[in-house]
């Protein structure tokens, strides 16, 4: 095979790139598909992405100049984070739905979603001040797993209407 040909054509991306990061939600729901009833008030978020993982290292002692790589075949999903203003009489819904897996979406400012299977992972309440909102930093980890029956699943995008 010949070695990479440079592209000579560079087109322009394609789609409507958001402007601006407001409104960005995220919801909760438990197995069943019901809104957990936590009142998180969502200050910023930051959406699952995608990794590839680490490349498998093809390396054999045949190779004369450079290291080679294979990407790997399973891909994964980055942590979904934010931070959130919170009312503490929801703590025993946190506890009483902490590490369970659920359904959680993102809504963007274009009004379109990714949903996943997940699991809320961390609330991790900041220090409490006079003359600032007493903010947690929360975590839900995408498992890839519907918790009804256990199959495998990708994370779902819907375009905006």
């Amino acid at each position: 095979m010949p070695p990479p040909t440079p592209a000579t054509t560079f087109t322009p991306p394609v789609g409507i790139k958001l402007g601006d990061g407001y409104q960005t939600l995220m919801v909760w729901a438990d197995s069943t598909g019901t809104q957990v009833p936590v009142s998180f008030w969502i200050i910023t978020v930051k959406p699952v992405g995608l990794d590839g993982g680490d490349p498998v290292d093809t390396t054999t002692m045949w190779n004369i100049e450079w290291h080679t790589k294979h990407p790997r075949f399973l891909a994964n999903q980055t942590d979904a984070t934010g931070t959130a203003a919170y009312d503490p009489q929801f703590y025993n819904n946190i506890i009483a739905s902490f590490n369970k897996n659920g359904t959680i979406t993102v809504r963007f400012p274009d009004g379109s979603t990714v949903a996943f299977y997940g699991y809320l992972q961390k609330f991790d309440p900041g220090e409490l001040k006079e003359g600032e909102m007493p903010t947690a930093a929360i975590t839900f980890i995408a498992t890839n797993t519907d918790p009804v029956d256990g199959t495998e699943q990708a994370p779902v995008y819907v375009p905006p209407a």
